[in-house]
């Protein structure tokens, strides 16, 4: 009986500890991610100015995703993989804005996130060897999944409004303070299943006249693409391919 009894003892207080640890865990989450971001952050305060923000017009959360996305055999769910809003925002050492702000905005390709493109491919390094006078922008796109949906950009006029936030943004949370500026070029960059936002942004996002450079690393991988419709400007586009993926790709339309 009495062992019986302390048995019921520890299973109630395990399950206590348990359901404690998972509160604590539950509590800390937010404060961890902000860490990670605080850490990435100070790790190029030497180069610049780097923050992780939400924003609302960010790819997600989006109608089209909220039962999830399958590929293949394999599940990803809205909740894990399509609810951050996460915006990733560097602005160079010694930038200064004129009347307009030129920007690279970046969109990353399968089984990734915006804290691992930072630091995987050096993209905060590439911008400061270029001597581009630019800010770069890198949007959370399906969160490590295999997916290549953009979201809201891919929405009429969606990444016009995500271009508007993001110029609110700079004067609430960066030293830029000037509010009376608007966007100069813009230049979009996309690695693997990154081109097919790029694609949608071309065709409806907006801001068509704006963008004067398209660069894809390793893209047209899953349906054909028309680049550069109907804009007004001349634009410089180029696409990287490796052996594997040459004789993967879609050809683009012209």
């Amino acid at each position: 009986m009495l062992s019986t009894l302390v048995l019921s003892r520890r299973c109630t207080n395990n399950a206590l500890v348990k359901n404690f640890f998972g509160v604590l865990c539950l509590c800390l989450a937010p404060c961890l991610s902000l860490s990670a971001g605080d850490a990435l952050s100070q790790r190029h305060a030497g180069q610049g100015e780097l923050i992780l923000t939400q924003l609302d017009s960010a790819p997600f959360p989006h109608p089209d995703r909220a039962q999830g996305h399958k590929y293949e055999d394999k599940f990803f769910s809205a909740e894990d993989h399509y609810s951050d809003k996460t915006v990733g925002i560097f602005i160079p050492k010694g930038f200064h804005s004129g009347k307009t702000i030129d920007f690279v905005v970046h969109f990353h390709g399968w089984a990734n996130n915006v804290t691992s493109v930072f630091e995987r491919y050096k993209l905060i390094e590439q911008l400061v060897e270029s001597r581009r006078k630019a800010i770069l922008v890198v949007p959370q796109g399906p969160r490590n999944a295999s997916d290549s949906f953009g979201g809201k950009l891919e929405d009429a006029g969606g990444f016009k409004r995500f271009m508007a936030d993001v110029m609110a943004t700079l004067p609430e949370r960066t030293s830029l303070t000037n509010k009376k500026v608007a966007v100069g070029k813009i230049i979009l960059s996309g690695h693997s299943g990154g081109y097919h936002v790029i694609s949608s942004i071309l065709e409806r996002g907006g801001l068509t006249d704006h963008v004067n450079e398209v660069g894809c690393s390793m893209p047209f991988t899953g349906r054909p693409i028309s680049f550069f419709p109907g804009s007004r400007r001349p634009m410089v586009g180029c696409s990287i391919f490796t052996p594997r993926t040459a004789g993967q790709r879609s050809k683009p339309k012209s």
